[in-house]
């Protein structure tokens, strides 16, 4: 998998960081928003399972970490 940290500002102005899995070999066939709860964090194992196994499928996924 190819992961990319990313940083982007919120309708507040407020910084927030996430992570993109990108599919390595190929074009994405699909884009998803895994916004996972708010008192999580992406390291938690079923979200990177989850994060990897859509990527697998070569779907662009963009985990909300803050």
């Amino acid at each position: 998998m190819n992961t990319k940290r990313i940083t982007f500002p919120n309708g507040r102005g407020e910084l927030i960081d996430a992570r993109l899995e990108l599919p390595e070999d190929k074009q994405p066939l699909a884009y998803a928003l895994f916004a996972h709860c708010f008192t999580c964090s992406t390291d938690l194992k079923a979200v990177v399972s989850i994060s990897r196994a859509l990527s697998s499928k070569h779907i662009d996924l963009q985990l909300r970490s803050s």
